[in-house]
């Protein structure tokens, strides 16, 4: 039985996938993106595998669907994707499907996507802001999106409980180093007497817990920070129940504890990130993070776990390691905002008392408002005026993603189509296409093909435009005339250029030019193989994979060092790597 605010959610679900294989549903944590999907099964009586980051996750699907599903996670997928029999699946349900565009686990999505197989993808975001901010719902779904209620509107509507944010900018060190003589005494004195007189963060709680029972979660940042943060509680409040899960502990013990939340209605449960994301405990009214996260993803993850569409109890969360102000999305993706003091310290502080510099209490919709204009960049009023003018010019959006791309280059386009959503410009679905759009893949596709098609359409991708083509039974003819002048311009640029040759071959699509390419055996020297060093040994690979299968005695774990290369702060394998053009 779906709830009210998620009837239109499932019609647009159900319209999207009437004429497409794939769709992607972006809710809010805790709205119903689960029970979207079940009602969908519900309706045609289909049979799903769901795959998810966890095992946690899955028993949650189990205990929901019964025997309708099977359950397996990414990992395991990613093993035996093509050994799988899906003929005994209808649909496939992907949960928290921004996991896909890890490397390994999104093959088998892409596998499945590519065959034909329904794959249904559910996600908080599809944005993956710590990995340059790519989005699976373009990359994976073709740009099929259905969105529901935001965390921050549901809330707004009183879908989800009130929730009462606590923040707190504090030292993480506990202002242990001195720097006596680094600066003048004066201000060293003044420096040390405004420390002194701010609050610990166990004041903080003090002052803010409400009365009564509290049923919480405690994130801590490792499995080592578990028992500090359960000392930590302990320092406050010393009869406190609590209990931990992590990944190092037996299955056994972990069942057991979480067993015992959810039967309690006063203690804790502690935790790293067994339970972040996609386990829902009924009755938790507390949330306390000691865990700073670089990702809005997992922060919305973590703040779920308080939310609950059928309660109406206020809920508090602690935010006692700054992670509201630590988010800001860069072209790289995300950085740390680091406290301007973070490396000043001073003597006779004790470390495990850690300083607060300012407490604040704010309305938790605030808090995601803020958040979310961080990773926007905000949007100014002259930029919302250009949104509603496009689409009171053209409601179907027709031309929108060229229209983005053109008038937002400081905004990536799924920020902007979520923008969009958010100002209620659109139903929702933004895989909708009007009469204008088949119109234009029925004259041009079969003639110009895919990446022709997507760019007249401006707001589609070739792999959606070939979803819809192969709907209206409409096939791209691959044959072209290789003219004696055609063959000479590939030989002679196609090895400097690469793809860009195709400046020089109007009416020659890309995929013909790969197929040529291929056939004949010519090859680009636009992206030759990179070499990379060991910053530690000095030596030096001709590949990535070349790297890892020395350094990892013949496991193929390149993409560990692809992501760490001439990055001096990060490692791969253990090591620090520099690329090398030699």
């Amino acid at each position: 039985m779906l709830l009210e605010h998620n009837v239109d959610v499932y019609n647009q679900l159900n319209s999207v996938l009437a004429i497409n294989n794939c769709a992607c549903v972006i809710m809010g944590t805790g709205v119903g993106k689960s029970y979207v999907a079940l009602e969908y099964l519900a309706q045609h009586k289909y049979s799903a595998l769901v795959v998810s980051p966890r095992n946690s996750i899955n028993n949650s699907w189990k205990k929901l669907c019964g025997s309708r599903v099977d359950t397996i996670t990414y990992q395991k997928l990613s093993n035996i994707y093509k050994d799988v029999d899906y003929s005994f699946y209808d649909v496939i349900i992907c949960d928290e499907v921004h996991h896909v565009g890890a490397p390994t686990w999104g093959k088998p999505i892409k596998f499945l996507i590519d065959s034909g197989k329904k794959v249904i993808g559910l996600t908080e975001s599809s944005v993956r802001y710590t990995d340059g901010g790519r989005d699976v719902a373009d990359e994976f779904f073709h740009g099929n999106v259905v969105f529901g209620e935001s965390v921050e509107s549901a809330i707004e509507k009183q879908i989800l409980n009130p929730v009462t944010y606590v923040g707190a900018m504090y030292n993480s060190d506990g202002l242990k180093k001195t720097i006596r003589g680094k600066i003048q005494s004066r201000l060293y004195a003044k420096l040390n007497l405004a420390i002194n007189k701010t609050p610990t963060v166990q004041e903080i709680l003090k002052k803010n817990m409400p009365d009564g029972n509290r049923k919480g979660i405690i994130f801590a940042s490792t499995i080592n920070d578990i028992r500090y943060a359960i000392d930590f509680m302990h320092s406050v409040y010393p009869d406190a129940k609590i209990r931990f899960v992590h990944s190092k502990q037996s299955d056994v013990i972990n069942r057991k504890n979480f067993n015992w939340f959810k039967r309690i209605k006063n203690g804790y449960l502690c935790s790293v990130d067994m339970i972040s994301e996609g386990v829902h405990i009924k009755g938790v009214n507390t949330l306390i993070m000691l865990r700073r996260t670089e990702s809005p993803n997992l922060f919305n993850q973590q703040l779920g776990r308080c939310l609950d569409a059928n309660s109406n109890e206020p809920a508090i969360v602690f935010d006692l390691v700054n992670n509201k102000n630590s988010i800001r999305n860069t072209k790289n993706g995300i950085r740390i905002k680091t406290n301007s003091i973070a490396n000043v310290g001073v003597l006779n502080i004790v470390p495990s008392k850690q300083l607060i510099i300012k407490d604040y209490t704010k309305d938790i919709i605030a808090v995601l408002q803020e958040i979310q204009d961080s990773l926007d960049n905000k949007y100014t009023p002259d930029e919302v005026n250009m949104l509603i003018e496009f689409y009171n010019q053209n409601p179907h959006g027709f031309g929108f993603k060229e229209f983005a791309a053109k008038n937002f280059p400081n905004h990536s386009f799924s920020s902007v189509r979520a923008k969009v959503h958010k100002l209620g410009l659109t139903n929702g679905w933004f895989g909708l296409y009007t009469e204008e759009d088949d119109e234009i893949i029925k004259k041009y596709y079969s003639k110009r093909g895919p990446e022709y098609v997507a760019k007249l359409l401006g707001n589609r991708s070739p792999s959606a435009v070939m979803q819809r083509a192969s709907k209206l039974g409409i096939r791209y003819q691959y044959k072209v005339e290789w003219t004696d002048e055609r063959i000479a311009i590939v030989k002679k640029y196609y090895p400097i250029e690469g793809k860009k040759v195709l400046d020089r071959l109007p009416g020659i699509s890309f995929h013909s030019l790969i197929r040529f390419v291929n056939k004949n055996k010519i090859r680009s020297n636009t992206n030759p193989k990179k070499k990379v060093m060991c910053v530690e040994t000095g030596k030096i690979y001709d590949s990535f994979y070349a790297a890892s299968k020395d350094i990892s005695g013949g496991r193929n774990k390149g993409s560990l060092i692809s992501v760490a290369i001439d990055k001096p702060d990060r490692t791969g394998l253990g090591f620090h790597w520099v690329s090398v053009n030699k």
